[in-house]
């Protein structure tokens, strides 16, 4: 073919329509790229224009450093000082589910303090997929309390000690957005009061010296025995004290002999100095004399009734005795336990066996440790010894299995054992260094690794009792809230269950007699509407639950928890809503795991 003919060929004309389509596509989309292009400039003012509607301009423009804009649970790229005086924050979150979160935080600005939050708006994030779950609620409650953060309170998912702001079903992402507006209050007092920001784990802990501050639970009686160290208190000495609380309350309240320093114990008074004041009082209680929750003056010592010849002391007093009740519920969250700070409780889970008795099972994920990785552990514990232990596989990471002892790994070592008995080969209550696995007979060449492997003992046989409570029955993972009614050998309970994904929490109404189920029902209206439609009709009408046991229902859970649309199908269910359908069954099996806990109304045979 010569090159006239080509040029007059099917061939030539299709190449040439082909490349016209590519020089107009391209000029189409160049175009349109520089019409729907957006600035970062042009994003920046929309933000404003959604926060102010348009009656704030930028002020000044803050120099963010990672000296100045980096927190342990965030982060902050960009702060401005608007036209009303307030500060708007460009911030991240940690620990979300996908990744961060990105949000637009006002900070108030108040006389030169901070004033709490004026609003907060979502700007992006790494991969979270539940955004969608998060309504203007959510972002306006940050807004609610700020009179508490004043006071030096944070934002929080759970705990007595922070304002909790959470959409059930979504705790991390709920967590990351919390982290955020954290860290945007963090960095305006920092950056900009110039305060020095420290994290605390407990209310009025900023008072107490936590390195000879001892805490000691006692999870049978709901008690905590403390020797609290407060810091010296301007011309008042450091003082100690003995406190102990049960269900909420002070029961024994002695300032301890000889003290760091000595007080004029004559300007104190006495029912102070004996501890009478403070027995039988409660947080509220003590919170009351503390009117701003921190200062005690001579003139509210007097209303009291009390001596008022030395404030600063008294006030410590008081301030011993708020931290010991105000933080009394944290002091047993799991994550505050002995070892807890090892541990990552995202992943980590908890289920009491109650018709064994104390019997707890734990799947325990321990952080990293050094240059050993994450590694996993499935733990039971009863009366107080091991008595079953396994690291699981596969694990986060590998670790090197030849350089483990062989009896950590197989749990045989630690089977048997006692919290007293695994404390002893931690000294320090933490560490274990080559020459103490030496010394107990043990493989020397992952002391990392190995010590994870203690970690996770220490913390199973030293907190199992924390976990011997209503909510960490079988499945109780999943449920909001429960209340039952016994009846002779029937159970009646209301049991509402966590939001489980795209899912909304549903409510069901379920009877249980002699351990079958008699009858259930998913009750209406619903925390939020479910697609009635792609859930199976004996699903929604119960029928499919009647008769049926706990063993029958865990049959469906194969590994005790997920339903996939497979196992649905094979069932003979409908599977359009396997999420939604998961959360019927996971229903059912509370219901049918705890029918003895109910119907003996916690009262263990």
């Amino acid at each position: 073919m010569t090159v006239k003919q080509f040029f007059k060929s099917n061939a030539f004309k299709s190449l040439a329509v082909l490349l016209a389509i590519v020089i107009i596509a391209g000029g189409l989309l160049a175009i349109f790229n520089d019409l729907l292009f957006v600035s970062d400039e042009e994003r920046f003012n929309r933000t404003i224009e959604k926060i102010y509607g348009g009656s704030a301009t930028v002020e000044e423009t803050l120099t963010i450093t990672d000296e100045n804009g980096t927190f342990d649970k965030g982060a902050v790229s960009a702060a401005y000082k608007m036209s009303d005086g307030n500060y708007l924050i460009h911030s991240s979150g940690k620990g979300g589910y996908g990744g961060d979160v990105y949000l637009w935080v006002v900070v108030i600005a108040e006389n030169g303090k901070f004033g709490g939050i004026e609003k907060v708006l979502l700007d992006t994030s790494d991969g979270e997929t539940l955004l969608g779950n998060f309504r203007d609620s959510f972002y306006e409650n940050f807004t609610k309390h700020n009179d508490e953060l004043v006071e030096g309170k944070y934002f929080g998912t759970s705990g007595s000690d922070v304002i909790n702001n959470v959409v059930t079903g979504t705790t991390l992402s709920s967590n990351a957005m919390c982290n955020a507006v954290n860290t945007a209050i963090d960095f305006f007092k920092s950056a900009v009061l110039g305060e020095e920001v420290v994290s605390y784990t407990y209310l009025y802990e900023k008072y107490v010296d936590m390195t000879q501050t001892t805490i000691e639970r006692d999870f049978a009686a709901n008690s905590v025995t403390l020797r609290i160290v407060m810091q010296a208190n301007g011309i008042a000495p450091s003082i100690a004290f003995d406190v102990t609380v049960k269900d909420g309350a002070i029961t024994a309240f002695e300032a301890t002999k000889p003290f760091v320093q000595q007080y004029d114990e004559t300007k104190i008074d006495e029912s102070l100095r004996n501890g009478t004041y403070f027995v039988g009082k409660t947080a509220e209680e003590i919170a009351a004399a503390l009117p701003d929750g921190e200062t005690l003056d001579p003139a509210k010592l007097e209303g009291l009734g009390l001596a008022t010849g030395a404030s600063r002391s008294s006030e410590s007093f008081f301030r011993a005795a708020a931290f010991a009740t105000a933080n009394f519920e944290a002091f047993f969250a799991p994550e505050n336990l002995t070892y807890a700070s090892y541990v990552d409780f995202e992943q980590s889970t908890f289920t009491w066996n109650y018709t064994e008795g104390n019997e707890v099972k734990m799947h325990i994920v321990m952080q990293a440790n050094g240059i050993a990785p994450s590694i996993a552990f499935d733990v039971t514990v009863k009366d107080g010894a091991i008595t079953a232990f396994e690291a699981t596989k596969p694990f986060v990471q590998q670790y090197d299995e030849t350089k483990i002892d062989e009896s950590l790994r197989n749990g045989t070592y630690f089977v048997g054992k006692t919290a007293e008995e695994i404390a002893a080969a931690l000294p320090d209550g933490e560490t274990l260094d080559p020459a103490k696995l030496e010394g107990l007979g043990l493989a020397t060449g992952a002391s990392r690794s190995s010590e994870s492997f203690f970690r996770a003992a220490a913390f199973a046989a030293s907190n199992y009792l924390a976990f011997c409570n209503e909510a960490y029955l079988p499945y109780g993972a999943y449920v909001t809230e429960a209340t039952a009614e016994a009846d002779g050998d029937a159970v009646s309970l209301h049991i509402v269950m966590q939001a489980n994904g795209i899912a909304p929490s549903i409510a069901f109404d379920v009877t249980v007699k002699d351990g079958a189920i008699t009858a259930f029902e998913a009750t209406k209206p619903f925390v939020q509407q479910y697609d009635e439609t792609k859930i199976d009709e004996s699903l929604r009408n119960g029928t499919y639950f009647v008769g049926k046991t706990a063993e029958e229902i865990a049959a469906a859970l194969p590994d005790g928890e997920t339903l996939d649309p497979a196992k649905l199908e094979g069932l003979g269910l409908a599977t359009g809503a396997s999420r939604s359908s998961e959360s019927f069954f996971r229903a059912a099996a509370f219901a049918l795991s705890n029918y003895t806990f109910y119907l003996t109304g916690g009262e263990q045979a």
